[in-house]
């Protein structure tokens, strides 16, 4: 046996062995070797009291029972510690599937804000919302996911194509 071939076996039964111990740790210990950073801690009003955890590039499927889920997209973001609300921050995408019941929606703003448990958002910034058949505009949006009901709040605009 050539010492090329040896090295390459050596190496491969390290490669297997390390693979076998790594599985074994993680089947052990029951959870990731690897654990997600700890939450940002910031004071300040402009952040909830109990601290907060960043996030970058999330993606949100938000699930309503018996529908397709809606895909929210921001630039970056932040959990608050009791997860009882959620910035996204930077630019913000909203899309609804045309197979949801209501059709396909693809709304654009900016800095929105989340609250899961009673499932609405707000933002105070431009929005755009587009289907197949309307196009409106203006500034400020409250979301209901409830209810399936948007309100553009000020300076809106809009265009209906029959």
């Amino acid at each position: 046996m050539t010492v090329r071939l040896a090295t390459l076996v050596l190496l491969l039964a390290l490669a297997a062995a390390t693979s076998l111990w790594l599985q074994r740790e993680l089947d052990r210990r029951g959870t990731p070797l690897i654990s997600p950073p700890p939450p940002v801690t910031e004071t300040g009003d402009a952040f909830p009291p109990g601290g907060r955890s960043n996030i970058v590039a999330p993606v949100i499927h938000w699930h309503e029972t018996g529908l397709p889920p809606l895909e929210i997209v921001s630039e970056r973001g932040w959990v608050a510690r009791e997860g009882d609300e959620i910035r996204l921050l930077g630019r913000v995408t909203i899309d609804r599937p045309a197979t949801h019941p209501d059709g396909a929606l693809h709304l654009v703003t900016r800095d929105l804000r989340l609250f899961p448990q009673e499932q609405q958002a707000s933002t105070e910034a431009h929005v755009v919302a587009t289907t197949p058949t309307y196009r409106v505009e203006g500034v400020g949006m409250e979301m209901d996911m409830k209810a399936q009901r948007i309100v553009v709040l000020s300076q809106v605009e809009g265009e209906h194509v029959p």
